[in-house]
């Protein structure tokens, strides 16, 4: 009986946990948010970056690591405001949860938004044990710039 209960307790944690992802990648692939193409370009090559290492490539670090990538998001034509970055940032903050867990990798991420009235920027740095023997945590950081219409 106890394991029926816990399976159905998993089964509703997991889908929960699946529809924050599935935020985030709706706003890459569906709405074509700027800030989260971008931040989920630098993810993603952050990740296959770790996962060649891991698997005894010899690659140099991919921008991000050690020193933040910095990069425009294309925004002039579709003015974003600063509480819309700071959702992409929430959405994108339960993504690299679930993307970390699946991995079987540890860590802990962060983000912020900064703006002004016109320009904003959106900083996301993560620290993570991938694993990998060589070190014991890697440093990911990457801050995005934007246009905005203001705070929103």
């Amino acid at each position: 009986m106890g394991c029926s209960g816990s399976k159905t307790k998993n089964r509703a944690a997991e889908e929960h946990l699946n529809s924050k992802t599935n935020t985030f990648l709706n706003l890459v692939n569906d709405q074509k948010s700027p800030v989260a193409c971008e931040l989920f370009q630098a993810w993603t090559h952050f990740v296959e970056t770790q996962n060649r290492k891991l698997a005894g490539a010899k690659v140099p670090d991919c921008p991000g690591v050690s020193n933040p990538t910095e990069v425009w998001a294309t925004t002039e034509n579709n003015l974003l405001t600063h509480h819309s970055v700071d959702q992409v940032g929430k959405a994108f903050l339960e993504y690299v949860k679930n993307d970390l867990s699946q991995r079987g990798w540890g860590g802990n991420f962060d983000y912020k938004v900064v703006g002004v009235a016109t320009q904003g920027f959106l900083r996301a740095s993560a620290n993570i044990d991938t694993g990998y023997p060589e070190r014991s945590e890697v440093i990911w950081a990457v801050k995005i710039h934007y246009h905005s219409s203001g705070p929103g």
